[in-house]
């Protein structure tokens, strides 16, 4: 196996319906591929897992988008004038950075045959979305304004950009003197009243789901265009730079349509070894008040020897047999599921995996060796450990990555900060 890694990172990032379009698009066309997500919590771990994973193409989403920038290599024109990277092609070993944002608000009215050219146009956030979208409609000719509860965040896009700006207090007068809005807030962010809305008026809210703007303007009858459009529209040249791959708009919708986010009822913790699987599983279960499986623990159970002793006196393939079957009786739900670090590569254990939402967990391959007692390591026990467990992790990645549904970075973390992180954004 020897696919291509693509990611979008993020916090939180399990929301993300990203790799439901990817992964769709490469199966169609029968590309070598796998997209999953990163739960990150710097930008700086986000480029140290590009390169032990050597990812091919990263989407980037909040927090990161500005963040990310010093860890670049090039970045386009656009990108560096708005100071905000969504997507990263790696190309002749640099990290190019490019925002496919811009045109995603653009393709989104031009689907809708919405016009912009000297139309009153209202930015609701000063975040990375706000900013794009405040570029793209004063490149298509809007009169643009924004507004930000926090009033420096405002006036520095509006600078940037030379667009007007104003405080939230006047939000009630420009809401009603705008013919677009476009909402780049939280979802429970409730800050509009009903009565300041027109029929007349368009609005675009940039979140996936439904939120409190979209319902009012529902009611009242007005334009909508969802963030799903605009999700739609920023992933298409994305595809088309990572892999050369063409999509369209019917396309992308219709995958969207036909696939789920998984379900949480079954969590697997998937990785290579000294990545603090065990460990982890064990206080985050917890936490989820799910039912722990240890597979190692079941197998040296039922054998009544070590792991290590069924290795050396009855060979991996009899513990791997054994590993397939109790995985099989205990993918059930509300299990949470402690995997091995071999346990991916039989095909039969892929297919069980995805009904779970698996974590794969992902360390320096010598912080791995450092946390192991080699002597417990049947796969180690040989000359220059080091460089077999290189040798291996580096064959397992692309096995991992096929079924994995979040990528955690464990490095310069404890176990406990490690359960809470993934804790909150499982839970």
């Amino acid at each position: 196996m020897n696919k291509e890694l693509f990611a979008v990172a993020g916090n939180p990032i399990i929301h993300s319906k990203s790799p439901i379009i990817f992964n769709s698009i490469f199966k169609k066309e029968n590309y070598d591929g796998r997209y999953t997500r990163i739960l990150c919590e710097s930008s700086r771990e986000i480029i140290e897992l590009q390169k032990i994973l050597n990812i091919k193409g990263l989407n980037i989403t909040s927090p990161f988008k500005k963040s990310i920038l010093p860890y670049l290599d090039k970045i386009s024109p656009i990108a560096k004038k708005i100071g905000s990277v969504n997507t990263i092609l790696q190309k002749n070993n640099e990290l190019i950075g490019f925002n496919t944002d811009v045109i995603g608000v653009q393709n989104s009215f031009r689907y809708y045959n919405i016009p912009v050219k000297k139309k009153q146009i209202l930015i609701i956030g000063a975040g990375g979305a706000g900013k794009a979208a405040a570029f793209a409609v004063k490149e298509m000719g809007g009169s643009v304004s924004i507004v930000n509860r926090t009033f420096a965040k405002a006036q520095e896009i509006a600078n940037l950009l030379e667009i007007d700006v104003y405080r939230i207090e006047n939000l009630p007068e420009l809401v009603q003197n705008s013919d677009i809005i476009i909402s780049c807030l939280l979802p429970n962010v409730d800050i509009i009243q009903k009565k300041w809305l027109s029929k007349d008026t368009i609005i675009f809210d940039a979140n996936y789901k439904s939120s409190s703007l979209i319902e009012k303007a529902e009611t009242i009858g007005c334009q909508i265009i969802k963030g799903i459009d605009w999700l739609i529209f920023q992933a298409i040249p994305a595809i088309k730079m990572f892999t050369g791959l063409e999509a369209n708009y019917n396309q992308v919708e219709k995958y969207l349509a036909e696939n789920q986010l998984k379900n949480k009822d079954i969590i697997s913790l998937i990785g290579f070894m000294g990545t603090g699987k065990s460990s982890i599983s064990r206080l985050l279960s917890e936490k989820l008040k799910m039912s722990l499986v240890s597979l190692d623990y079941l197998i040296a159970k039922n054998e009544g020897i070590s792991i290590s002793e069924i290795f050396k006196n009855r060979g991996e393939k009899y513990f791997r047999t054994l590993e397939s079957k109790f995985l099989s009786e205990n993918i059930e739900r509300d299990n949470f599921i402690d995997c091995g670090g071999g346990i991916v590569l039989k095909k039969e254990n892929l297919l069980l995996l995805q009904k779970a939402l698996n974590v794969w967990l992902v360390s320096k391959n010598e912080t791995s060796i450092n946390r192991i007692k080699q002597s417990s390591r049947p796969l180690l026990k040989k000359d220059n450990p080091e460089k077999i467990a290189q040798e291996l992790f580096k064959y397992r990645i692309p096995y991992y990555a096929e079924i994995a549904d979040l990528i955690f970075f464990n490095e310069g973390k404890n176990i406990a900060e490690i359960s809470e992180s993934l804790y909150a954004e499982i839970h």
